[in-house]
């Protein structure tokens, strides 16, 4: 029969949350709301104040460079084909 050797578990290595130097080290993390300018933890992800959501992105559109360069590229297209004629 093999023998299995095997640390016993440390209080440290438990996952039972945050460390008591962790909560020291992170307890003052705080940002600005880019909209009312309010005070907050900075792993939230609405503001408390104003209601604005810190995490989500702006998906309303194409970000700019990729509009210039399809443009750019169907331009080169257009000059090509008509060349061509």
């Amino acid at each position: 029969m093999a023998r299995r050797f095997s640390t016993p578990p440390d209080d440290n290595d438990t996952d039972g949350g945050p460390s008591a130097a962790d909560i020291e080290k992170f307890s003052d993390v705080t940002r600005t709301c880019p909209k009312c300018k309010a005070e907050m933890y900075d792993d939230v992800e609405i503001c408390w104040q104003c209601g604005h959501a810190l995490m989500s992105r702006d998906t309303t559109g194409a970000p700019k460079w990729v509009i210039v360069v399809s443009v750019l590229v169907l331009a080169s297209f257009l000059v090509v084909s008509l060349r061509g004629c």
